[in-house]
């Protein structure tokens, strides 16, 4: 069973983050793309509500993105319900 990311998501933000600190949370971002990859993943897109940042000592970092389920549900075959 899925379990809930540590944090909050990054639309949940209330002010932008300061170039600096974005920069930090882009390079979080790609790192955990890079393995994603290395894994043999494929992430089709960032969405804001599926990226989830905690603030530790002051710093927000990125902790995980969640995955989408469209991929999986367009692939799926209707239900045939013998109708």
């Amino acid at each position: 069973m899925p379990t809930r990311k540590p944090g909050a998501p990054i639309a949940a933000l209330t002010e932008l983050p300061s170039p600096r600190v974005g920069l930090s949370l882009g390079i979080g971002l790609a790192e955990i793309a890079a393995g994603a990859h290395a894994a043999g993943l494929v992430i089709g897109a960032f969405f804001p509500e599926l990226i989830y940042l905690t603030a530790e000592a002051g710093r927000l970092a990125v902790t995980g993105i969640a995955p989408r389920a469209e991929a999986f549900v367009r692939s799926a075959s209707r239900p045939n319900f013998g109708l």
